[in-house]
């Protein structure tokens, strides 16, 4: 993304992203420190395994069902099955 493109994007855009990049980062730490002491049973590295975890964080959470609202569209669904007819 070039200067001129970020500058675009809206502050709360950046800042998330900002954020997700600490989440990538604590990812891959976290892989590299698994790989590290897959053979060793070290109390700080399991210590440090769940800072990282808690850093890398919930991605998303479903809160509410979208469908729960949901409404069948009996207009739009006549259309749709008109321009059916007619292929």
């Amino acid at each position: 993304m070039g200067y001129r493109d970020l500058l675009e994007v809206p502050i709360k855009t950046f800042w998330m992203l900002s954020q997700n990049i600490e989440r990538i980062l604590a990812q891959k730490d976290m892989r590299a420190l698994t790989v590290a002491v897959s053979g060793q049973g070290s109390e700080a590295a399991q210590s440090h395994r769940q800072n990282l975890i808690k850093e890398v964080g919930t991605i998303a959470k479903l809160v509410v069902d979208p469908m729960r609202d949901a409404m069948r569209d009996e207009v739009g669904f006549a259309q749709l099955r008109e321009m059916a007819r007619r292929k």
